[in-house]
């Protein structure tokens, strides 16, 4: 059974990259105005455990959901969102933009916003990691701009994912949602606890505006989770309510031609870089033959993380960032039925119980 959560910071937030950082060497830590699936997977699991007698684990129970640290549970992350409530009782649903939108205008807030469409450039070669025919590029007709990154609200992605006209209302500022705060430090000697010269650092909390909240929704576990956490780095507390709607009710499977078009609202890690090659091999098992038409995928993301069983940080892999974009084309076999292994589901060949690589279907 699925549940919902909202979380509301309480404080700035602070989600570092996992790129290496050495005080002294540089004086920037990047960081992330949201948490990795993995960061919120782990603190939910954290959170349920502190709901527990730890009686419960002597006689081996309590145990079924966020499982032991060398084995997971049936505890899930679906996806996760950000949800703006208004002064006035309205509220946004709000998920990262597609990366294949652009706008026929400088001004974004007055643009009017078009969708790039896969297009081939005669003489140039692409190499996929599976040899194929592929359109590397996407095009529009028109003189656009790129939109710098956005949050587009679930009403807009669903126009967006039945091919209908979105505009600049649909686009939302991030820092409409959150805006950073520089924090500075020094290094201190752990004998000494004095500072050490030359070891001045930078790093950016996030502060979110009023109103805004995470959404996540899981699955696998009847614990009542309501209550207070923390979250992220310099642990930072969060309340936790669970709520009692779906925000992605609306959004049916999709009735498709042949291509079809695969959005990811959340980070996904697949084992061949950016190439959803597993899914495609097991679909080929089924019978069904999907070919990868273009993709449109800004840039890739770094995902690791610490591993407090080991003592020892997490393998570190290169990600596809949410809002990318996939067009396959159903080659052999039935269109309906390859959706179905997209649609609300994550993709992701690493950790998708931890709500890497959600995906929603539309049509192109």
């Amino acid at each position: 059974m699925e549940k919902t959560l909202k979380i509301t910071p309480l404080d700035p937030l602070f989600f570092r990259s996992p790129l290496p950082f050495t005080a002294g060497e540089q004086d920037w830590a990047p960081s992330s105005p949201l948490p990795l699936p993995g960061t919120l997977y782990g603190a939910i699991r954290s959170l349920i455990l502190t709901k527990r007698e730890f009686s419960q684990f002597l006689h081996g129970k309590g145990y079924q959901d966020i499982g032991t640290p060398t084995k997971k549970g049936t505890l899930a992350i679906k996806t996760y969102m950000l949800l703006r409530d208004a002064k006035d009782g309205s509220f946004d649903y709000l998920v990262p933009a597609p990366s294949n939108i652009a706008a026929l205008n400088k001004e974004a807030e007055k643009a009017s916003v078009k969708t790039l469409e896969p297009f081939l450039l005669p003489g140039v070669v692409f190499e996929p990691p599976k040899p194929q025919s592929i359109n590397a590029f996407f095009y529009i007709k028109e003189d656009a701009e790129a939109i710098p990154k956005r949050w587009i609200s679930l009403t807009g992605l669903k126009k967006y994912l039945n091919q209908e006209s979105i505009s600049s209302k649909d686009l939302t500022k991030p820092l409409q949602l959150y805006e950073p705060e520089p924090k500075s430090g020094i290094a201190r000697n752990r004998k000494t606890k004095t500072s050490e010269i030359g070891k001045l650092y930078r790093v950016d909390h996030y502060r979110y505006r009023d109103g805004v909240s995470i959404i996540t929704i899981i699955s696998g576990t009847a614990e009542n989770l309501n209550g207070i956490f923390t979250l992220g780095g310099e642990r930072r507390t969060a309340i936790v309510r669970e709520i009692e709607t779906d925000p992605l009710e609306n959004f049916a499977l999709p009735q498709v031609n042949n291509r079809f078009l695969v959005y990811l609202m959340t980070p996904a890690i697949f084992r061949n870089g950016w190439y959803p090659e597993r899914i495609i091999s097991l679909l080929e098992k089924e019978g069904i033959n999907l070919q990868l038409i273009s993709a449109y995928i800004p840039n890739y993301i770094v995902i690791s993380g610490w591993d407090i069983q080991k003592r020892a940080p997490k393998t570190l892999y290169r990600a596809v960032p949410e809002g990318s974009i996939y067009v396959f084309e159903v080659k052999k076999g039935n269109a309906q039925d390859a959706v179905k292994n997209f649609h609300g589901k994550n993709i992701s060949d690493v950790n998708p119980e931890e709500g890497y690589g959600f995906a929603l279907v539309g049509k192109i």
